[in-house]
């Protein structure tokens, strides 16, 4: 696996995208992972394959996240002691460092990957925000949705588009 990413990430150094996202691809079909996730994007927005680009995105979004704070729930109830104890031990112990920095990299690559995609969808960013807007709605990252709306928003003043940015702005504070 490490091979392969590195035999991709070879490929780019030496401007061979296409055979890059190839390798990306198997790595991605055998063990998914945000970083070769990320760069099989890139890859394909490098060569212009705007579909294969958008899918990279779909496959970011499908990548299983899980946290071991799923797999302690804690009780509501006062009277069970030990597992409030058992919460306050775990809450920044070291794997909840750990999974709190692996949810941070996996959101901080899927932010970034939406902002390609939406900037750069020939030229008409808003279908773009909002084709990735739609996306991650409709998955486990619903809470970046906010994030993007606020992009979108910076896009239309990159644009200067007020009156967007003002209809964009009621509607996010209406939430």
């Amino acid at each position: 696996l490490k091979i392969r990413q590195n035999i991709a990430a070879t490929h780019i150094l030496m401007g061979q995208y296409a055979e890059a996202a190839q390798a990306y691809e198997l790595t991605m079909q055998e063990k998914p992972n945000y970083r070769s996730g990320f760069n099989l994007l890139l890859c394909y927005h490098t060569i212009g394959q705007r579909d294969k680009t958008r899918q990279a995105f779909n496959d970011l979004l499908k990548i299983p996240f899980s946290s071991s704070e799923d797999d302690y729930p804690v009780s509501a109830r006062k009277e069970d002691r030990q597992a409030i104890l058992v919460s306050e031990a775990i809450r920044d112990d070291q794997l909840t460092q750990m999974e709190r920095k692996r949810r941070r990299l996996a959101e901080h690559i899927i932010v970034t990957a939406a902002k390609i995609i939406g900037n750069n969808s020939d030229g008409d960013f808003v279908n773009g925000y909002e084709w990735c807007i739609e996306q991650v709605r409709n998955s486990t990252y619903l809470e970046l949705a906010n994030g993007l709306e606020i992009q979108k928003a910076i896009a239309y003043l990159r644009e200067d588009n007020f009156s967007k940015v003002k209809a964009k702005q009621k509607k996010i504070n209406k939430r």
